[in-house]
């Protein structure tokens, strides 16, 4: 779709994300906020309006997937999300740890040192 250089400023509301919100999820605060922009700016309103027409023709994804796959991927984010825990655990579990074992660990080579130094004398 070609579109003239002087009716390009809409484009600017069809990037900007409080429109698309606005357009999308109206709410009274959004309302309030594209009403009080015009009154600010009513040089813009024809900008606006030829946003919300092309917006309208804006086709948001409307890709299926069949049951099967929606289970795999189902599967598979679950499966990635186990392992996530399970590796956020034991890292968790080895910085709450680290303590202990920094002291088992000086601990167990004075042990050793000391073993050595006896075998040697």
């Amino acid at each position: 779709m070609q579109f003239n250089r002087d009716d390009n400023n809409f484009i600017r509301f069809l990037k900007d994300e409080k429109f698309i919100e606005w357009k999308l999820f109206p709410t009274d605060e959004l309302n309030k906020y594209w009403e009080e922009f015009l009154l600010q700016f009513p040089d813009k309103r024809k900008d606006i309006k030829l946003a919300e027409k092309h917006f309208r023709h804006i086709k948001l994804s409307s890709y299926k997937q069949s049951p099967g796959k929606k289970q795999e991927a189902a599967k598979r984010l679950e499966k990635s999300l186990r392992r996530y825990y399970i590796k956020n655990n034991v890292r968790r579990l080895l910085l709450q740890q680290q303590p202990v074992l920094l002291f088992w660990f000086c601990h167990y080579s004075i042990y050793r040192k000391n073993c050595i130094n006896q075998e040697i004398n």
